[in-house]
Order: C-alpha cells, then structure tokens, then sequence
C-alpha cells in the first residue's frame, strides 16, 4: 500500500547470566559520575516511592536481586489493562499504585523510579516486541506491537532490560536473566520464561504507545502454592478429577461458558451501544453527532483513540494519516468534523444529506479505519473492541453509583422509620 516501508535494523544483543548480574559492583551515585543522571527522580518522589522499594525489596543485597524483587512484584501483584487514566503526575502514580492495574509505560516508569530510590540507574525505553513470524519466515511487526520497558545498569554489562509489566504487555515474556517466580529455573516452581532476552528494538518517535494486551493470568495462586510445597494440582486433586459423580467436569463446563460470555462481552456492548446511538435519531443535527461517536469508537478500536485535547479539526488530520483513510474517505471525515465544529458553536448545520447517508459516511469510514489494520489486528478489534470494554467499564460505574445513590437515600429514611416506630412503641 501507499504506506509500506521497508526498514533494516542491525542491533547488538545483549544476553547477560545471572552471575554476572549478581557480581556486579553497585553503581556510584556521586555527582561527579556520568550515570548521575540516570538517578535523578522529580521533587518529592524518593519520599514517596523510597519506602515502597525498600520494602519491596526487602532484605536483597545485590542491585540485581532488588531489581527482580522490583520486577516480579510488578509481575505477581499487578494487573494489566488499557482501561486506565492516563497522567504524568503524581496523583496519577498514586492511583497506579493503588489499582495495581495498568498498561506497560506505567510499569516501565514505575519500576524505573523505584530503582532509582535504590541507587540503581534507571531509564525507560520505547520499541516494540517481536511480533509474528509468517509462514516464510519474515516477521509481521505492528503499531499493536509497541511497548515499553525499564532498562537498568550493571557495571561491567551495560544497560539490561527487565520487564515488570504482567504478561509482558506480548504473551508474558521475560529475559532469560530476569526469571519470574513461575520460572522453572527456580526450584519447586513451573512455568515460561523467554530464554532469547527478547525481540527487536525500534525506535520511533513520540505518540502513546498502542500496545496490545489483555488482562495476564494471576501468578499469586502459583505463589501461595509453592510457599506451601504444593503444586497448583496436586496427586489427591487428580484422582478427585477422575473419581466421582463427573461434577468436575460440569465445574469446567460452567466455567468455559462463563468465559465464553465474558470473552463476547465487549463485542456485544458495542453493538448494544451502536444500535442504541442511532435508534432514536431523526434529524440531521442528531445523525452527525451520532456519527462521529461512531467514528470516535472505530478510531479506539484501532488503536487511534482520540486525546482528551484533540479537536474535531485535529483527528480529522490525524486519522486519514494514521488510519490509512482513502483520500474520499478522508474528506468525507473533514466534511463531518466540520459539522460537528458548527453544531457544537453555532447550534445547528444545514446539511443536504438525509440521516441515512450520514451514518453511511460514518460506516465507510470505519470500514476504511479497519481495512488498513492486519488480519489479526482486524480480528482483535472486532471480537474485543476496546470501545465495548470502555462502555462495560463506564456501564458497571453508573450502575454502582446509581445503588451507592439509592442506598444513601434509603439509609435515613429507614432510620426515620425505625426512629419513628421506636417513639410509638415508647407511647404505647
């Protein structure tokens, strides 16, 4: 297509052992030294991150044993999701820390300033991992791909990637050096870990980062399995499985469906949405507001997802850029950005187009939006849009704030009443 381009890369890996890592001298922390930079932190950070290292960390000596303490912490209390607020304050780091639950630069810049509370230089890295291998041997590599990642330095090796963020953000992968508590290089433990220290680095230049991820299995069950000397299955739970009335089973059966609807939940709100959006408009002015949701919710799904700041005028640039828009397509969007700016400033747009043919606009562009993504990508964004998982999210919120409200309500007027009876029973 008109946006192909061909890039060649040449790279240096660097695949450390854990002894030497281990053996590594600590960094000197003067001024005077060329990694001072790498331990600087913003005003008021150490106070409010140093504490938390050092107790993650516990009671590790070596720089590389508190950087894994670091890492797997992240690793094993953490969650991984998209669906979560971006900032750059320190709020933002606050709320981080106390959903534990959030995408790879979060992690990435986390664990880096938790480093350096530790005297560990620190600094985080934008790139992408490996992707997928065709059939022929070539690597697919995708805006879906992207990530990032801390880096920290040892004397004598350099800087060494670790990854702190659940499921690595790609499928779970960690460098052979940086085990994770379910690596079977670990005595009594079982599980993955990739062995190669990971995919290619690109760099590229600045934009959110659009990886692709979903919420990674929880290691906590492996570790309270393992401090117990018990594997997640053990001999009397397999003959359980194989005995019995077959409830295990129907246990499983109930479960693979559960999942099932789970999985087929964002898809469905989508549509659910969609559909709604549209089903009571009548008018032109309704048609073009309904549209743009529409295209606001096909440019998430693909990664576009509009900024907070981003003007209708704004993503009606960006998209037909970023989104692979035909060029009818592209003016089409202009054409709608334009209605939305007079509808929103001046009240009302005269356009000579029926409801019908707006929202045909707004199909053919998020027709166009999907076309220029991978097969893969295409099929992640139809069958788990990330604009369904926002509504799911946005629809639990309303509907717990809506009970909070009730149940505020009905506190005192239960009191009265019992109050009320109370004085009754007094009289009587």
């Amino acid at each position: 297509s008109a946006f192909s381009q061909q890039y060649t890369a040449t790279g240096l890996e660097v695949t450390p052992t854990i002894d030497q890592l281990q053996a590594a001298p600590p960094a000197d922390p003067s001024v005077d030294n060329a990694l001072y930079q790498w331990l600087k932190l913003p005003d008021g950070v150490r106070e409010q991150l140093a504490p938390l290292a050092e107790s993650v960390a516990g009671a590790e000596t070596t720089d590389y044993d508190r950087a894994l303490a670091l890492q797997n912490w992240f690793r094993t209390d953490f969650t991984y999701s998209l669906d979560t607020v971006e900032g750059n304050a320190t709020e933002a780091l606050d709320t981080f820390l106390r959903d534990r639950s959030g995408y790879c630069e979060q992690f990435a810049a986390t664990m880096a300033l938790m480093a350096r509370t530790l005297d560990i230089p620190s600094r985080v890295q934008v790139g992408f991992t490996p992707g997928e291998q065709n059939e022929d041997g070539t690597w697919v590599v995708t805006v879906h791909d992207a990530h990032a990642w801390p880096e920290l330095w040892f004397e004598g090796v350099g800087w060494v990637r670790f990854e702190p963020t659940p499921g690595g953000g790609d499928g779970g992968a960690t460098p052979g050096w940086a085990p994770t508590p379910a690596d079977p290089t670990r005595p009594g433990q079982a599980g993955q870990n990739d062995n190669n220290g990971g995919g290619v680095v690109i760099r590229r230049g600045g934009g959110p980062v659009g990886e692709r991820g979903g919420r990674p299995a929880d290691l906590r069950e492996v570790l309270r399995a393992n401090r117990s000397g018990n594997g997640l299955a053990s001999e009397s739970t397999a003959a359980g499985g194989e005995q019995g009335d077959g409830s295990p089973v129907l246990l499983w059966l109930a479960l693979i469906a559960v999942a099932g609807a789970a999985a087929g939940a964002p898809k469905a709100a989508s549509l659910v949405v969609r559909r709604t959006r549209w089903r009571r408009v009548a008018t032109t002015d309704l048609a073009i507001s309904a549209a743009w949701a529409d295209v606001l919710d096909a440019a998430t799904d693909v990664d576009l997802r509009p900024a907070p700041t981003e003007t209708p005028r704004d993503l009606a640039r960006r998209l037909p850029a970023r989104g692979g828009l035909s060029p009818g397509r592209a003016a089409a969007l202009g054409r709608l950005a334009g209605w939305v700016e007079l509808l929103r400033y001046r009240g009302g747009v005269e356009a000579t187009m029926t409801v019908a043919d707006i929202r045909q606009l707004a199909d053919d562009i998020r027709r166009d939006l999907f076309a220029a993504i991978s097969p893969r990508d295409r099929r992640r964004a139809r069958w788990w849009p990330t604009s369904g998982r926002i509504a799911l999210v946005n629809g639990w919120n309303g509907a717990a704030d809506a009970t909070a409200d009730r149940w505020q309500r009905w506190t005192p007027r239960r009191s009265r009443q019992e109050a009320s009876t109370g004085l009754t029973s007094q009289r009587g």
